[in-house]
């Protein structure tokens, strides 16, 4: 059974040698870890930025979202620390 919140060009990724960057901004880290271990990318996350108003988001992500990058490479989340 596939789960509802996968999208069709996941779908296609899920057998791909590379992978599109999904934007995961904004959102809490254990959902941005979740997200991008979905499409078969590995995850850091490191010391909180200081710039970002709400504590626990993804303030900054190593590669850009919508970039295409090989199964399997480390994306390193600044969360932030809040303001």
């Amino acid at each position: 059974m596939i789960p509802e919140d996968l999208q069709e060009t996941e779908l296609a990724d899920e057998f791909a040698s590379d992978v599109t960057v999904p934007n995961v901004l904004i959102m809490r880290v254990s959902k941005a870890t979740s997200v991008l271990s979905r499409v078969g990318l590995r995850v850091e996350a490191h010391t909180p930025a200081a710039s970002a108003p709400t504590e626990g988001v993804v303030a900054a992500q190593s590669v850009v979202a919508g970039e295409r990058v090989r199964r399997g490479v480390v994306v390193r989340l600044d969360p932030a620390l809040g303001g």
